[in-house]
């Protein structure tokens, strides 16, 4: 019997660990990427911008739809404000794409975005931005973020999209190759984020690549089983019940 229980137990606990890591590409997925720099001494360290990718219901949207959440954390940098932000995506037929809904009003995504400011050449799909000439857009500092919505012509956004994208390259090696990338300005220069700060800029670039969202690891294996347990015993004794009134 306890053989059977246990048999039982974990029977149920793999299909709660199914339930729990299965990924339907055509619902939901939140994807992160944290993007630092700059390592090169003539342009201020300590620059920190994270994006947030969520498509489909994590998002309140579509399948074919994602929204992007550009978010400067730099606290050595009071007065930092985004330049541009470059991304790019697998197998991206930039015509595929639209984008709208950007928070502040008055930034745009262009396409290509080759030599990438600040990059040392690195050449990207896309580039978000306040466009040339007026009306001026807001900045995208620490206080305030940059948002908008993508939408893919020709079926649901998947994790490939992202995790599979080519990457950008750099022509200096500590900036290296990467997935997507931010030229920052208006940087502190100090002897902390610069400390050949007499030859030092006040721009620098930031880059990172995608991160999924982590699986569930093995140390929920035991509550997981927990459930089984308690789900056989629940049955198992709603079984008994119905043995008593039957002989009754």
């Amino acid at each position: 019997m306890k053989q059977q229980l246990l048999t039982g137990a974990l029977a149920v606990g793999a299909v709660a660990i199914g339930s729990l890591v299965q990924v339907n590409p055509a619902e939901a997925l939140t994807l992160t990427s944290q993007l630092l720099g700059d390592p090169r001494a003539n342009n201020p360290d300590g620059l920190i911008v994270d994006v947030t990718v969520k498509t489909g219901t994590d998002a309140g949207l579509s399948t074919n739809q994602a929204l992007w959440t550009v978010d400067i954390n730099s606290p050595l940098h009071s007065n930092i404000k985004l330049g541009q932000f470059f991304f790019n995506l697998a197998n991206a037929a930039a015509s595929n794409y639209t984008f709208s809904g950007f928070n502040p009003t008055g930034w745009a995504i262009q396409t290509p975005a080759n030599n990438a400011n600040g990059s040392g050449s690195a050449d990207f799909i896309f580039k978000a931005l306040d466009p040339s000439g007026p009306p001026n857009a807001a900045n995208v500092t620490n206080n305030t973020n940059l948002s908008f919505i993508m939408t893919k012509g020709l079926g649901a956004i998947t994790e490939a999209d992202f995790l599979t994208a080519p990457f950008a390259t750099s022509n200096n090696n500590l900036l290296g190759s990467f997935h997507l990338g931010a030229h920052l300005q208006s940087l502190t220069v100090n002897a902390t984020t610069c400390p050949s700060k007499s030859t030092c800029r006040d721009s620098g670039f930031a880059r990172g690549n995608y991160t999924s969202t982590p699986i569930p690891t093995p140390a929920l294996l035991p509550g997981l089983i927990g459930m089984g347990v308690a789900a056989l015993r629940k049955k198992k004794g709603e079984q008994n019940l119905e043995s008593v009134a039957q002989e009754a």
